[in-house]
């Protein structure tokens, strides 16, 4: 089975901002890279949102979920744009044939106060 990817806006912004600074912070081939991981980790939830690397997060909220994006490395568009050290996730829900990502984060940011900021 093929899950519908949809991102929350969000979302949208998330990725909007990790692009932004990984261009300002590291060039643009570093922003290439980290698009591509992204769009890699995405695919990854599409073809199966339990897949080995996602997490239940349900101690934070019901149906909850998270894959970190060094899980999607080996398939980000060769190994010329592989990211060394990847530092977000994909917090996302998955509801009957959709995977809803609500955010992309940094690993170091508290999942739960995020969630309970109402962000996700």
């Amino acid at each position: 089975m093929t899950y519908t990817v949809e991102l929350t806006a969000s979302a949208r912004a998330n990725i909007a901002g990790v692009l932004a600074a990984s261009v300002e912070d590291f060039g643009a081939r570093a922003r290439e890279r980290y698009a591509a991981l992204i769009a890699a980790a995405l695919v990854d939830l599409r073809e199966d949102p339990f897949r080995r690397g996602s997490a239940d997060r349900a101690e934070i909220r019901p149906g909850l979920r998270a894959y970190h994006l060094r899980h999607a490395r080996d398939r980000a568009a060769g190994a010329e744009l592989r990211v060394g050290r990847p530092r977000h996730l994909v917090v996302y829900a998955v509801a009957d044939e959709r995977v809803v990502v609500l955010g992309v984060l940094h690993d170091a940011m508290e999942l739960s106060l995020w969630v309970g900021a109402g962000d996700g």
